[in-house]
């Protein structure tokens, strides 16, 4: 039951409110302009786990996805 009561149901990234019962690549596709690939991407740059629960990442862990989806267009190739 402790398990339970720590994740967070809505995570905030990019102006979006990511769905935090959701493996971290599935609720990345839920911001605008962002799929499977380059949910994946994100979560590899991140440093962060793709598969872990949204809701249950560390606050720093969310704080990287950010930083990352913030700067995404910069760290990509020009053709994606």
């Amino acid at each position: 039951m402790a398990q339970e009561e720590e994740i967070k149901y809505f995570v905030r990234v990019s102006n979006t409110d990511l769905d935090g019962t959701k493996p971290v690549l599935t609720a990345l596709t839920g911001i605008k302009g962002v799929g499977r690939h380059s949910a994946s991407v994100i979560a590899r740059q991140a440093k962060v786990n793709e598969r872990e629960l949204m809701g249950r990442l560390k606050d720093d862990e969310v704080d990287r996805i950010r930083e990352v989806v913030e700067n995404y267009a910069q760290r990509v190739p020009s053709w994606m």
